[in-house]
C-alpha cells in the first residue's frame, strides 16, 4: 500500500491509498490510477478526532482522505481530523441551443424533470453497489449542440421522485402485463412529445380514446 501526500497548507494535507504506484498526467498533475487527486471540498468528514498512530487503523486502500491538524489533547498529543471523499453521479447530456439555454436558465430539475428523475433514480438504486453515492449531490453537465458550450451543476438527491419515478414504472409494468390501457399524457396525437414518441401511431389506433 502506497500513500502519497499533498501539501496544501502547514497545517492540513490530502492524500489517497491505492494499491498501483503513482503516474504523472499530462497536466502535470500526480495522479492514481487514473484519477486526479481531488480538492478537500469534495470530502466529508469522520466522526471524531483520531492520534497519528490511529490512522493507519482508519484509512482503507482505494479511497482518498484529507487529513486536518485538529489540535492538540491534555498531554500535548496531536490530533487530526479525517475527511473522506464520497462518491457521485455525473450525468451527461447533449441538447440543441435553445434546450441548453432554457436549462442553464432555469436548471435541470425544472428545465428537464425527466432527466432529474433519471439522476434520482440512478442514485437510489445505485446506493447498494456504491455506498454513499445518494449522499452526495450528482454532477450534471449539458453539452450545447450548437456551440460545444458545457453547462455544470450539481443536484442533491431527491429520494420522493426517485421513489415517484419507480411508482410510475411499477404500474406501467402492472397494467401491461394485465393487458390494461393506461390514460395518454394528451388529448391528441399532435402533442409535442406524442410527436417523438416511437409508439405514438400504435397508441393512438387502439383503445377507446383515453
Amino acid at each position: 500500500m502506497k500513500t502519497c501526500p499533498i501539501p496544501t497548507a502547514r497545517s492540513a494535507f490530502s492524500l489517497c491509498v491505492r494499491r498501483r504506484p503513482r503516474r504523472q498526467a499530462s497536466n502535470g498533475k500526480r495522479v492514481m490510477n487514473d484519477f486526479v487527486l481531488s480538492s478537500p471540498q469534495e470530502f466529508r468528514r469522520l466522526p471524531g478526532l483520531f492520534r497519528r498512530w490511529e490512522l493507519a487503523q482508519v484509512l482503507e486502500a482505494g479511497e482518498d482522505y484529507h487529513i486536518e491538524d485538529a489540535g492538540t489533547t491534555s498531554d500535548g498529543t496531536m490530533v487530526f481530523a479525517i475527511y473522506r471523499r464520497v462518491p457521485a453521479l455525473w450525468e451527461c447530456k447533449s441538447l440543441n441551443d435553445k434546450s441548453w439555454k432554457d436549462t442553464v436558465k432555469r436548471g435541470v430539475v425544472i428545465s428537464k424533470p425527466i432527466y432529474a428523475a433519471q439522476i434520482a433514480t440512478y442514485q437510489a438504486y445505485m446506493e447498494a453497489s456504491v455506498p454513499g453515492i445518494s449522499q452526495s449531490p450528482a454532477l450534471f453537465t449539458a453539452i450545447n449542440k450548437d456551440t460545444a458550450e458545457l453547462h455544470h451543476e450539481l443536484v442533491p438527491f431527491n429520494g420522493g421522485l426517485a421513489q415517484m419515478a419507480s411508482d410510475k414504472a411499477v404500474r406501467i409494468i402492472r397494467a401491461i402485463e394485465a393487458g390494461e390501457l393506461l390514460p395518454r399524457i394528451a388529448q391528441s396525437a399532435d402533442f409535442h412529445e406524442c410527436r417523438f414518441c416511437s409508439w405514438s401511431d400504435r397508441c393512438w389506433r387502439i383503445g377507446d380514446g383515453r
